[in-house]
């Protein structure tokens, strides 16, 4: 009998095995795909490897060319400074969000304006402008720009104390990310992006802070590698030039 058991809905065991393999087929597919070539093309216009064939070339490094190393070459990044140029234009003009009241009562109208300063807060005070930038010069480059947000219960003030285990826990605060796009991976076949259910979207997280957190998996996340990962990024074409946007 097949298993036509939803795989959101299995073990835990099994939902990350069954996720790893999903990512995989997807990785696959989207290699085999003339757009990949595109966005490693451009990646790596962008950080200044314009040299391919052969060549070894580091960004702004002069080498030898020509049918027998006759010529000097260095690349003069005139894409970058293009795209930076479009960059600064679409963000000359800041996210600026406002709380407005849907009653007119007085209890309404003070929650608006504090939902309008909690909104300051993170823009400006919190980085998220910008997170919003950093996903602009993504699009730029790679075609899409992903922000991601998720509560993450470390952040904020400490809020109470395990005498026991000395473990610390805070109140928690929204934590944002601006993932590449080979580290978000949705159903292919989607037309409209208002329609996606779910994502599977990789966080790069220190292990030490993860080992704090779960005390009970602490051995497992200090003796995690992400070795294979790193190799799989140096061969996917997006690797071996700066590894993050500025």
């Amino acid at each position: 009998m097949s298993d036509l058991k939803y795989f959101a809905g299995k073990p835990a065991a099994e939902l990350v095995a069954e996720i790893l393999g999903r990512r995989e087929k997807y990785t696959t597919a989207f290699n085999s795909t003339s757009v990949n070539s595109v966005m490693q093309k451009s990646y790596r216009y962008y950080y200044g490897r314009h040299f391919s064939k052969g060549l070894s070339y580091n960004n702004g490094e002069i080498i030898r060319s020509g049918a027998q190393g006759e010529l000097a070459s260095f690349s003069v990044n005139h894409y970058r400074n293009l795209i930076r140029h479009q960059l600064a234009l679409c963000n000359t003009q800041k996210a600026a969000l406002d709380a407005r009241a849907v009653n007119t009562d007085q209890k309404s109208m003070q929650q608006a304006k504090i939902g309008a300063k909690l909104v300051d807060y993170y823009l400006n005070e919190c980085g998220l402008s910008d997170k919003y930038d950093s996903a602009v010069e993504h699009a730029l480059v790679l075609g899409k720009g992903f922000v991601f947000k998720i509560w993450n219960k470390s952040l904020g003030k400490p809020a109470t104390a395990n005498t026991e285990t000395d473990q610390i826990h805070y109140e928690g605060d929204v934590d944002v990310y601006t993932p590449l796009v080979d580290e978000v991976y949705i159903d292919p076949g989607l037309h409209d992006w208002s329609k996606l259910d779910c994502a599977d979207v990789i966080v790069w997280v220190n292990k030490w802070v993860l080992a704090a957190m779960y005390p009970e998996s602490h051995e497992k996340f200090l003796n995690f590698s992400n070795g294979s990962y790193i190799r799989k990024w140096n061969n996917s074409g997006f690797g071996g030039a700066n590894n993050s946007f500025d």
